[in-house]
């Protein structure tokens, strides 16, 4: 199969950026959340039990790589929203995946872990 769609090609810094951002626990934990659907900041600082600092700032990465909407409801107090965009939605069945293979084998990679050690 022959693609001839146009594509912005990266370089290796920004590709090692994203799956830098790609592979980060905050990353994983805050997709799996959002994926329940639009949530309010407390919302999912709940089910991800990140700090508010933290969250923010993965919220912000997040948003800036186009992986997350925002969204600002003029109400007092003020309204915000976190959703994912259709890239973040794309990423979900990878990460699903992801943390499938880790359910499937986590005591597997445990055992190998404890060998490690003891040879120390």
């Amino acid at each position: 199969m022959n693609d001839t769609s146009p594509r912005c090609r990266v370089d290796d810094e920004d590709l090692a950026e994203i799956l830098d951002l790609l592979a980060n626990r905050w990353t994983v934990v805050t997709v799996t959340a959002l994926e329940q659907g639009r949530s309010r900041f407390g919302a999912v600082r709940e089910m991800t039990g990140m700090s508010a600092q933290l969250q923010s700032k993965t919220l912000k990465r997040l948003e800036a790589s186009g992986l997350v909407d925002r969204t600002v409801y003029a109400e007092v107090p003020p309204r915000v929203e976190y959703e994912l965009s259709a890239l973040g939605e794309s990423l979900c069945p990878v990460m699903r995946a992801i943390n499938g293979w880790a359910d499937d084998h986590a005591d597997e990679v445990v055992a190998a872990r404890a060998a490690r050690a003891g040879l120390g």
